[in-house]
C-alpha cells in the first residue's frame, strides 16, 4: 500500500494503523480500497465499518497475532468498567 509522499507518519496512530493493516498482507482488490481510507485526512463511519469487515476477514482465516496488536499501542480503552452501574446483572 502507498501513502502519501506529504508525510512519513511517524510516531503516529495513523503510522500504527498502517503498519497493522499492511501485516495482514491486503490483496490487491482491498488494497484499492484501503489506500483511499488511509489516505483521507478523516474517517467516516463506512471507513470505520471497511475496516472492520477487513479485520474480521482476516480474523476468520487465523488468529490476529498479540505482536500486530501491540504494534497499534493497545490497549487504548480501559479494560474494567469505571462502575458497576453499567452491569448486566443491574440492567436486566
Amino acid at each position: 500500500m502507498k501513502t502519501a509522499k506529504r508525510n512519513a507518519y511517524k510516531n503516529t496512530a495513523r503510522y500504527d494503523v498502517l503498519n497493522f493493516v499492511q501485516s495482514f498482507q491486503p490483496t490487491p482488490q482491498e488494497s484499492l480500497y484501503l489506500d483511499r481510507i488511509i489516505s483521507k485526512n478523516s474517517l467516516s463511519m463506512r471507513d470505520v465499518k471497511t475496516f472492520f469487515e477487513y479485520f474480521a476477514r482476516r480474523a476468520t482465516e487465523e488468529p490476529i497475532d498479540r505482536q500486530q496488536l501491540d504494534a497499534l499501542g493497545l490497549p487504548i480503552l480501559p479494560t474494567e468498567l469505571p462502575s458497576k452501574a453499567f452491569s448486566r446483572s443491574e440492567t436486566a
